[in-house]
């Protein structure tokens, strides 16, 4: 496959994942379950604003910018530590959903299409880089992306970072704002 193709078939990915995840987020988390309202689920909430706030600069070193060297390396060490933190989501949550029933069959489709999404876009744009940009020590990127996948990446980077730093808002300012803006799911 060419580049071309590579960052096509990322960008079809990366948009499902948006898609997928948003869905999950508001509709599990904040409506149906209502994670941020109770304490047996304050960990869990906490691991997924981490992980929303650590995806911010992900999208951003993969999809919106050609990273190289320790760029690329800095991106691969926060996918890792994305990994650790999803790890540590998946043995959290049967014990802070307890009370609340479990996790359902539909929520853990959504964590599954969700996570193969996430995996098959960071894949296939790895799989673009030449192995050169694996061993230099420059600093250096490009904006080289076809201008709709930098587009997704950068809403997404945006959109993850708004939305994780949300879970570390105290729930009366939380709420305060999603109010304001209409919505009553908070």
């Amino acid at each position: 496959m060419n580049t071309i193709q590579l960052e096509t078939l990322s960008l079809i990915s990366l948009l499902a994942f948006c898609v997928i995840g948003a869905f999950d987020g508001v509709y599990y988390h904040y409506y149906k379950y209502r994670l941020h309202q109770y304490e047996e689920t304050k960990l869990e909430h906490y691991i997924h604003g981490a992980r929303g706030v650590i995806f911010s600069p992900i999208a951003l070193l993969f999809f919106v910018f050609d990273s190289k060297g320790v760029l690329l390396l800095l991106g691969l060490t926060l996918l890792f530590v994305d990994l650790i933190l999803e790890v540590i989501d998946i043995l959290v949550e049967k014990k802070s959903r307890e009370n609340l029933g479990g996790i359902s069959p539909g929520e853990t489709l959504c964590h599954v299409f969700a996570t193969g999404c996430r995996l098959l876009a960071l894949g296939f744009i790895i799989s673009t880089k030449p192995m050169e940009s694996f061993t230099t020590i420059d600093l250096s990127f490009d904006l080289m992306r076809p201008s709709l996948l930098l587009f997704v990446g950068l809403c997404f980077s945006v959109l993850s970072l708004t939305g994780g730093a949300m879970h570390f808002l105290p729930r009366k300012v939380r709420s305060a704002l999603v109010q304001s803006k209409g919505a009553s799911i908070f």
